[in-house]
């Protein structure tokens, strides 16, 4: 189970209660920690709602297909401009 900050969950595809518990202030670290060790259902099932996300998303295997697939379309773009517009998407696309 991952607790964190709102900025520690920037740029990728968590959500707060499925597979991350984020907080903001110490309080809300320590209730949301009491929470869930009083309740080991719901902290398992964010334990592997979070490893499923990274396993899917962002395991190395994942993350060098994707990297691929920007080289290949880059590579298959005719001209520059195109080519630093479509690295631009993928980028904002994919939170790189």
């Amino acid at each position: 189970c991952v607790i964190a900050h709102p900025v520690d969950g920037k740029g990728i595809d968590v959500v707060d209660g499925q597979n991350i518990h984020l907080a903001e202030s110490a309080r809300e670290f320590v209730d949301t920690i009491r929470r869930l060790l009083a309740d080991p259902v719901s902290r398992e099932r964010t334990g592997r709602a979070a490893r499923a996300l990274v396993l899917e998303r962002y395991s190395f295997p994942e993350i060098g297909r994707r990297l691929c697939q920007a080289f290949e379309s880059v590579a298959s773009r005719p001209s520059h401009e195109q080519s630093a517009q479509e690295i631009t998407r993928l980028q904002d696309d994919n939170a790189c």
